[in-house]
């Protein structure tokens, strides 16, 4: 009598699984990132912005945007705002948020000597016959 064995067809395999809460299986403890397996999230990439931060891009955006239309000190204002409110909302996109400062910071001082010294002159040229006239 010829006795066959039969091998199976397909092996079993059995995984193990990681629970959320940094446990492993009946021994509790943290789990090692370096030698536990699984997907890892990956860190952005230097020089990129941070996912979810509106706040920062904002200000950024509108400290590019006061460049162009520096006459207007309201688009600084709103930009230095949303930079601020950036800082403490969206600590991880701390580069965003101080670029957009510093732009908005700089074109409202700039566009804030401008509007001075204008008004100072057209104050001083354009009252000055007025005032002359009244005087007399």
């Amino acid at each position: 009598m010829n006795a066959t064995t039969e091998t199976p067809t397909t092996a079993t395999t059995t995984a193990a699984t990681v629970p959320l809460d940094g446990t492993t299986g009946p021994t509790a403890g943290p789990v090692d990132p370096a030698t536990a397996s699984g997907p890892v999230a990956a860190a952005p990439a230097p020089g990129t912005v941070a996912p979810g931060a509106p706040l920062s891009i904002s200000s950024l955006v509108l400290g590019l945007a006061s460049i162009v239309t520096g006459s207007l000190l309201v688009v600084p204002i709103v930009g230095l705002v949303l930079g601020l409110m950036a800082r403490t909302r969206e600590p991880q996109a701390r580069t965003t948020w101080l670029v957009g400062l510093w732009l908005n910071a700089v074109v409202l001082a700039v566009s804030a000597l401008v509007v001075l010294v204008v008004g100072a002159g057209a104050l001083f040229l354009g009252l000055s016959p007025l005032l002359a006239e009244l005087a007399s």
